[in-house]
């Protein structure tokens, strides 16, 4: 059976949990107003469940995932997760009071977290031991032997998006393919060259939280020194990077196809 990792990403804030789940499944074109039935098609969801200097990707403040969604996750075997997809973890952020708050919210529930560095993971493995470990897309596992050697650390992995589409002789070859997550739908990463803004979010989450310690004016300074890869310029003014606009390629990937051949984990994309 197909079964999604759906973002909490932009949730608005009075929507309940089902109402959010309910919109994003509908982008793959499952539309069901039976929440039971539509609990069936998830086996996690993904995002904020509090501040920590581990936070890379995406620039967060907000708690997305909130405590009494937990019970709704618990109670219908959905994987509460949250990315912990930092560049380059430390360990004075892995020890910082903020993520052991997370990490222990998680392993009480039996959650989850999504992961870069390999040493992150090792440490939380360890540490917590009722957490499970995906390696994050941003790792860029695009060839047998990455995938291969990722599935020796990790609970299970996600590839890249790029590996959703015409990747069929890597795709039919891996040993373990229920442990593999594939996009169901397609976002910026797909074509982007640079992958500039992962590094920047991480490093701003760790200065916030580490050097700032919630000093307003640096963090909205940190904020201020952010940008993606599309804005670096040649001096005549021409993108140093360019790439084509990633719909051109399709929202949505052949989720059928990629179920054929023995995946049945996806994830929704953020839609950005």
């Amino acid at each position: 059976m197909i079964k999604y990792s759906v973002p909490f990403r932009g949730r608005l804030p009075f929507d309940p949990f089902e109402v959010h789940l309910t919109k994003q499944l509908a982008r793959v074109g499952i539309i069901n107003n039976d929440y039971e039935s539509l609990y069936k098609s998830v086996d996690s969801v993904y995002g904020f469940i509090g501040p920590t200097p581990l936070n890379g990707g995406r620039s967060n403040f907000n708690h997305e995932i909130l405590q009494r969604d937990f019970s709704i996750a618990l109670d219908n075997q959905i994987k509460v997760r949250m990315p912990l997809t930092t560049t380059k973890a430390t360990r004075d952020a892995y020890e910082h009071a903020t993520t052991k708050d997370v990490l222990h919210f998680l392993n009480d529930y039996k959650g989850g977290v999504v992961v870069y560095d390999d040493k992150l993971a090792n440490w939380i493995r360890d540490d917590f031991p009722n957490i499970s470990i995906e390696a994050s897309a941003i790792k860029c596992l695009d060839s047998l032997e990455k995938i291969e050697d990722a599935l020796q650390t990790y609970t299970t992995i996600c590839l890249p998006v790029k590996m959703s589409k015409n990747n069929n002789s890597i795709l039919k070859s891996v040993s373990d393919k229920s442990r593999v997550r594939l996009f169901a739908t397609n976002e910026c990463s797909y074509n982007c060259p640079k992958w500039t803004c992962y590094h920047m979010i991480s490093r701003m989450s760790a200065n916030n939280l580490l050097e700032h310690k919630g000093d307003v004016e640096k963090m909205a300074e940190e904020r201020d020194n952010y940008f993606c890869s599309k804005s670096i310029l040649n001096k005549d003014g021409t993108q140093k990077y360019p790439r084509t606009d990633w719909w051109e390629d399709g929202m949505l990937f052949d989720i059928d196809y990629l179920h054929s051949i023995g995946y049945s984990r996806f994830k929704i994309s953020n839609g950005v």
